[in-house]
């Protein structure tokens, strides 16, 4: 089976908030914990560990804790793998740092969710060959913030959303059901670049 999606998207730059959906779940729903973001004790210390009290100082401390605590490593994850185990093993992938800052943001009484998306090339011209991921946190008086603890940034043009869950699982791109095999495998690929003539539109394809 194959899933071809293509599109363009306009993007503009917002300081990391993000609002205008018609509709949107209770808050109280995004303090449920899951599987995945479950916390244990030493994901509990690294919430209480934060100084600031103001909300967007302590969630900008938050998503610092989780870049130092996790280093970027491809491969040393799987899809399987909770934030608890993630931080107790020190190296992850932007799955890891999203679910556990979504963790440690519910923990400490803050709603958040965990985003699904695609992120543009940077300006060095690094392009991103994947999807990517990154947490949102709400903030009474501005609604939801998008905080991306792999790149250490408030979410900005180059993020293209696609879709918001409790978890990895929960905002999966793709989900379904196989019945007949025990054998299973998936390829994906990601292409993002700018839309001409207009800067201001990107261009994603998933298949």
């Amino acid at each position: 089976m194959e899933i071809v999606a293509s599109g363009t998207v306009a993007t503009q730059e917002r300081h990391g908030i993000v609002s205008g959906f018609p509709h949107e779940a209770p808050l109280p729903v995004f303090l449920r914990q899951t599987q995945l973001t479950r916390p244990d004790a030493a994901i509990l210390a690294l919430a209480r560990s934060i100084a600031e009290r103001e909300p967007i100082p302590r969630l900008h401390a938050l998503s610092a804790k989780v870049r130092e605590a996790i280093a970027y490593e491809s491969g040393a994850t799987t899809s399987a793998t909770t934030a608890a185990e993630a931080l107790a093993l020190g190296r992850g992938v932007c799955q890891d740092h999203a679910n556990l800052f979504v963790s440690a943001a519910r923990s400490l009484g803050i709603p958040a969710r965990y985003i699904s998306g695609y992120l543009l090339a940077d300006e060095a011209g690094h392009a991103l060959r994947e999807t990517h991921a990154w947490a949102e946190a709400w903030v009474d008086g501005l609604g939801w913030v998008g905080f991306d603890a792999t790149n250490g940034l408030c979410i900005t043009e180059l993020y293209v959303r696609l879709c918001s869950g409790l978890d990895a699982h929960d905002a999966a791109p793709v989900r379904g059901s196989v019945y007949g095999t025990t054998e299973i495998g998936i390829q994906a690929d990601v292409m993002i670049s700018l839309a001409a003539p207009s800067g201001s539109q990107q261009v994603q394809q998933q298949q």
